[in-house]
């Protein structure tokens, strides 16, 4: 090959990189406007689903449940508590909640005490309301009830005795315990959770916005 072959090849080498270039800097500027111009209400949205979807990813102790009523509004409720104060699940519009089902009998759910203990020193009441409903039944009455969280002075979120007919779907459904419902400041079920739950995974729930 003579040496102007050489230097031609070169020239036409050089400008299709300076093409390729110019065209990169272009794409990547309408691209960058696209992101921009997103909605941001669409742009929460799936950053929301994504931060859920990483939760989910990372569990080893539980699993999502009850996914058919994900962005579905709460029915309400109204329960009283061991002091004899009413609790209606409407009360707490404004602030994130968290309704744990457990029983005095179940292993997994006296171990996700202490968890929920520390939640609850961790996250003002304003912010977030904890519900421990029980159900009673057989090996899980009232007096169970009492008696557990008599022996248990550090228990400080709100415990909701329960009879299965009181309930409103999906609650009314639950068959394994524990088994929580996390519920947005506008009353909407994020996530539903099967199994025993660790504090740094109810934080991340809680505060996926």
């Amino acid at each position: 090959m003579s040496d102007k072959a050489k230097v031609r090849g070169l020239w036409i080498g050089v400008v299709l990189v300076v093409i390729i270039a110019v065209f990169a800097v272009i794409y990547g500027i309408r691209q960058g406007e696209t992101e921009v111009a997103r909605p941001d209400r669409y742009v929460e949205k799936r950053q929301v689903q994504d931060d859920l979807s990483r939760i989910i990813g990372r569990a080893r102790t539980w699993r999502p449940a009850f996914r058919e009523w994900y962005g579905e509004r709460a029915e309400g409720f109204t329960l009283v508590d061991l002091e004899g104060e009413g609790h209606s699940l409407g009360d707490y519009l404004g602030r994130e909640v968290m309704v744990v089902f457990w029983a005095t009998w179940c292993r997994p759910c006296v171990m996700e005490v202490p968890h929920l203990v520390e939640l609850r020193k961790s996250v003002p009441k304003d912010e977030l309301a904890i519900l421990g409903v029980s159900y009673i039944g057989p090996g899980n009455s009232l007096e169970d009830i009492r008696a557990f969280v008599s022996a248990r002075p550090a228990m400080n979120y709100t415990i909701l005795p329960a009879e299965v007919s009181e309930l409103p779907p999906p609650f009314n459904s639950v068959n394994a315990i524990p088994t929580s419902f996390f519920i947005d400041k506008e009353g909407r079920i994020k996530l539903a959770t099967s199994g025993l739950v660790s504090l740094p995974e109810m934080r991340a729930i809680v505060e996926a916005k």
